[in-house]
């Protein structure tokens, strides 16, 4: 357990300079700094295409560029350092021999399976589990439009449903408005509860909709205070999607959302 504690505060650390460098790289100037020496003197030159024989002179007076274009090139080989070290860890933090004795039973024959008592529950074993747990969701009111998602199931808003198509297509187990008890709170409906499998780990999905509305904001905030004070931290055991009227919501970032904190992808 102690070492889980260590592993785990290392990744939050790494993740959180992750975040923030892969962030900076999207700001930085386009291109690499070359630097040639002439006589005693140094020349800057920035290079866009890196089929470019020359590139283009940096003068004196553009002495920032050259600074910035040296640190985005530095922060890269940081960024991959990082990664690396946290792919290690997570392979320590998860435990990863378990992944590679449930895959000498996912592997075997038809057959051979039937003839085998597997020593770890397998991911098809636990989501099988996990998905049989019955529950009641959120009553919807009368005159509620009625919305679908792909695997049948009624939402309450066109975001939702997307959110659910885009988890489906991802293969992410999830169950819609299924209830939790928050301490201090009482039974709330999260908009999804996702199954992380790999952790062996439930994490909370609400899609924020409304956020130009003040009272609608104030009261997302009071949610996220409830989750991080029963121990559900975002970013962590809570992901959240923003959306207003003039910014509708980025499917694009829900999905790299998806793929970091729930399939582990960076």
């Amino acid at each position: 357990m102690e070492l889980q504690r260590i592993v785990n505060q290392e990744m939050k650390e790494i993740e959180t300079y992750i975040t923030q460098l892969e962030k900076r790289q999207t700001l930085f100037p386009e291109g690499k700094l070359n630097i040639r020496h002439n006589g005693n003197s140094v020349q800057y030159i920035q290079r866009v295409n890196p089929k470019e024989k020359s590139g283009r002179y940096i003068k004196r007076r553009e002495e920032k560029l050259a600074r910035k274009l040296a640190q985005k090139e530095y922060e890269a080989k940081a960024l991959s350092i990082l990664k690396k070290h946290y792919q290690g860890l997570q392979a320590i933090g998860e435990e990863s021999w378990k992944d590679e004795v449930r895959k000498i039973y996912d592997e075997l024959a038809v057959e051979r399976k039937i003839m085998t008592n597997p020593l770890l529950e397998t991911d098809e074993e636990f989501i099988t589990q996990w998905f049989s747990e019955e529950y009641q969701g959120k009553v919807f009111e009368p005159n509620t439009p009625e919305i679908y998602t792909d695997r049948g199931e009624r939402v309450r808003s066109k975001s939702e449903k997307m959110i659910a198509d885009k988890l489906n297509q991802m293969k992410i187990p999830y169950k819609y408005e299924c209830p939790l008890c928050l301490y201090g709170v009482g039974v709330i409906y999260p908009d999804f509860t996702l199954l992380d499998v790999q952790k062996r780990r439930e994490v909370y999905y609400e899609h924020l909709g409304r956020m130009d509305d003040p009272d609608y904001s104030l009261g997302a905030v009071r949610k996220i205070n409830s989750y991080e004070k029963n121990g559900y931290f975002l970013g962590s055991e809570l992901l959240i999607s923003l959306e207003t009227i003039q910014n509708p919501l980025d499917m694009r970032g829900v999905e790299r959302l998806l793929e970091r904190r729930i399939l582990h992808i960076f």
